[in-house]
């Protein structure tokens, strides 16, 4: 009776032990979870989610391509244009780049943010670099 009544002591202490350190361990999912997923909150508002990206981005490109017909048949695409934004860890555009249908670098834009999120400098270049 005595060694049955140690079992469930041993028992019962397992699974607090099991269970606390699950909290635990739930906590820390929970929290890095909110970390990924901060830059794609609705509530918060940077560059994401106004392009309604989701998730932890670095870089969006986006090509635009003319689409040649010939006899009703597509033949071929020629570029019409390439954009390329790039984004900081919190979301916001700290570059972009517009290129023209020979893919060449046409113009850029450089964005510098303050500690509060708000953008302090943006900087315009030419294809030749010059502001």
């Amino acid at each position: 009776m005595k060694s049955r009544t140690v079992c469930i002591g041993i028992l019962i202490s397992c699974m607090f032990l099991f269970s606390c350190s699950y909290d635990k361990a739930n906590k820390k999912e929970k929290t890095a979870e909110k970390e990924k997923t901060a830059s794609s909150d609705p509530a918060i508002k940077n560059d994401l989610t106004e392009m309604e990206l989701k998730g932890k981005v670095k870089y969006k490109s986006e090509s635009i391509l003319i689409l040649i017909d010939r006899n009703g048949e597509p033949q071929k695409s020629k570029l019409d244009y390439r954009e390329i934004f790039n984004f900081n860890e919190k979301g916001n555009r700290i570059r972009f780049e517009y290129y023209n249908s020979d893919d060449k670098l046409m113009n850029s834009t450089a964005y510098t943010y303050d500690e509060k999120n708000n953008l302090k400098v943006e900087i315009r270049k030419d294809a030749d670099g010059q502001p």
